[in-house]
């Protein structure tokens, strides 16, 4: 039996910062089509979370994430390049427990600064923290790890009893921690932001651990111009392509599983009735479809809930993509 590609279109409709950002619900005429196309709701709660976990390098719990970001990658075998995601949050007492926020608010000055404080401190003990953006961190353990965390936005304004860092090589981590809560504390960005109401950065939550990987068996490739993305997937050598023509060129000579293409947001799905826009992001995918060289095209979209799946075959196409041209 045959078997031909799966085409996934991803919107990444807000920056790859992995926070659990408000996002844009798609407009109207997105929604009047997708009534044409099988749904399937994931538990992810971003699409690049969903795109990592089909590429088999995360896992649903964030597990990975931190040496796809701060890691050499597959390319090169690092006994010492083992990471954790290192987030800034906010902690409020309860009764008998600690609550846990996301400060999405956090300004770049601020964050480098409470940065710089995290990375003197654990210089001291030989520990090689990064910056990624205001919402992660990264901090190298040198070697694996026995330890289970849980991802910073699955534990989002829970108490953080259960979901504390814990595992054999836990309690290093949990020192350090709560040596750097005190430092955060008396620092003077957190004053700052006290007397102006909003919530203090006083921990950091580790998570999203991992060492060098390999992604999945299947033979997959990526059409993406997100910066971030093609670091991504050059470190764990996977095909990479800027556009549609490009990739499917290849796509004649190489059987891909799968087939991955990032877009920025929903208005260029919004604008594709108009002729020339649609041509400029679909016709290829279009042609692909028609000419059996694909199975479908899944349109992959996060919501202010979770990620949603599209898909469209060749039979309901008819239905939906005659709205487009």
């Amino acid at each position: 039996m045959l078997t031909r590609s799966n085409l996934h279109i991803i919107i990444l409709n807000f920056p790859m910062d992995f926070q659990a950002i408000p996002l844009k619900e798609p407009g109207a005429t997105f929604q009047y089509f997708a009534k044409f196309a099988k749904e399937n709701n994931s538990n992810l709660k971003n699409c690049q979370e969903w795109l990592f976990c089909k590429l088999g390098l995360t896992t649903q719990n964030g597990e990975g994430l931190a040496a796809l970001l701060f890691g050499e990658g597959a390319c090169k075998k690092n006994n010492h390049d083992f990471w954790f995601c290192a987030s800034p949050v906010s902690l409020k007492p309860m009764k008998d427990d600690l609550k846990l926020t996301l400060v999405d608010d956090l300004s770049n000055e601020e964050s480098h600064k409470l940065f710089s404080i995290v990375r003197n401190h654990l210089a001291k003990d030989n520990i090689d923290v990064r910056y990624h953006s205001s919402s992660i961190w990264g901090i190298n353990a040198q070697r694996n790890q026995k330890v289970a965390t849980k991802k910073v936005t699955d534990v989002s304004n829970k108490t953080i009893g259960k979901f504390i860092i814990n595992g054999q090589d836990s309690h290093r981590w949990k020192r350090l921690i709560s040596e750097l809560e005190i430092l955060l504390n008396q620092h003077p960005v957190n004053i700052s932001r006290i007397k102006k109401a909003k919530n203090p950065v006083n921990s950091v939550w580790m998570w999203g651990q991992g060492g060098t990987s390999s992604s999945s068996k299947k033979k997959q490739a990526l059409i993406t111009q997100n910066r971030v993305l093609r670091g991504i997937a050059s470190k764990q050598n996977l095909p990479i392509f800027s556009k549609f023509n490009e990739m499917s060129k290849m796509a004649v000579r190489t059987k891909y599983d799968d087939i991955f293409y990032t877009l920025d947001d929903f208005n260029k799905l919004e604008e594709c009735h108009d002729g020339e826009k649609y041509s400029r992001h679909f016709n290829e995918a279009m042609r692909m479809l028609l000419k059996k060289r694909i199975d479908g095209i899944n349109f992959v979209y996060g919501t202010s809930a979770n990620v949603r799946e599209l898909h469209i075959d060749r039979l309901s196409r008819l239905k939906f993509w005659k709205y487009f041209i």
